[in-house]
């Protein structure tokens, strides 16, 4: 038997639908381009109070039984009841999102928590959702962070400044460089790759070169490498990476790339019962400018 809806969501869907039949009956015979722009407007506006109805109904933590339940302390384990009732507001890919929540305050370690922020996954002073944070990481990566800022409000209708947008875009550009940094050690110590492996077919082709990309300061050399397969006459799957580094900092990264495409694989182990051979891994082409 289907659930019978909360009177608090069938309203907010029932104003959802008297403002689209206003809009229909205020915009006869418009553009489809105005239509669009009106619809997107209207939906926007209720998607905030849509999320938090559904917010509201699926988080366990906010519902009576659970909330009058003592709640262990996430740092020593001692229950404890609620403290408060604390606001918290976080802007989502459906707009900001505001609601309260039970605060309690752990009387062994003396330390603040709230069930709802763990089940929901937000940390401390998050003011962004993890949608919205991709969002900003992407576009921020790929283009100035003022333009950026304004690409993500013309399209999703979402104000952020571009310090905004830099601060989340370094910041997973550093903890993607700490992983790369973590994998270079990896493979130069193992000689095996340090993920999956993706093997390229064919022949297995390394090129390696520099370009010259103008900074804020000034001109800069930007390492590059492609690693691919080489098959029937074509270049073919091919993957990159890119570096501003000097050269021998840019070997163990670009052999990251070797390795999992495929670089460090065992083909064949030739030898004898009694005289084993060495290792032999598959044929390479490596494809530079004479640098060491």
């Amino acid at each position: 038997m289907t659930k019978a809806l909360p009177a608090s969501m069938i309203a907010q869907l029932e104003a959802l639908g008297t403002a689209l039949v206003a809009l229909a009956h205020e915009h006869q015979d418009a553009s489809l381009a105005r239509l669009e722009q009106e619809v997107v407007t209207v939906v926007r506006e209720s998607l905030p109070t849509l999320l938090q109805e559904v917010l509201q109904a699926s988080t366990t933590s906010l519902h009576p039984s659970y909330v009058r339940r003592p709640q262990p302390c996430p740092v020593c384990g001692t229950r404890s009841r609620i403290h408060s009732w604390r606001p918290r507001t976080i802007t989502t890919v459906c707009g900001p999102v505001r609601f309260r929540r039970p605060w309690h305050l752990c009387p062994g370690c003396e330390q603040g928590f709230s069930p709802v922020d763990a089940t929901l996954q937000i940390a401390p002073y998050t003011r962004l959702s993890a949608g919205v944070q991709a969002w900003l990481v992407t576009v921020g990566a790929r283009t100035s962070f003022g333009e950026a800022a304004d690409l993500v409000e013309t399209l999703t209708g979402l104000t952020v400044s571009p310090e905004t947008v830099r601060q989340h875009t370094e910041k997973q550009g550093q903890a993607l460089e700490e992983t790369c940094q973590r994998e270079m050690a990896t493979v130069v110590r193992t000689q095996e790759s340090p993920v999956p492996v993706d093997v390229a077919p064919g022949l297995l082709v390394v090129e390696t070169d520099g370009v010259m990309v103008r900074y804020r300061d000034a001109w800069h050399e930007v390492k590059l490498g492609l690693v691919a397969g080489h098959t029937a006459g074509k270049t073919v799957v091919p993957s990159y990476v890119a570096a501003r580094a000097r050269t021998e900092a840019f070997g163990p990264r670009l052999l990251v790339e070797a390795a999992r495409r495929g670089a460090l694989e065992v083909v064949e182990w030739p030898g004898s019962i009694t005289r084993p051979g060495l290792a032999v891994l598959r044929e390479v082409v490596v494809l530079g400018d004479g640098a060491p």
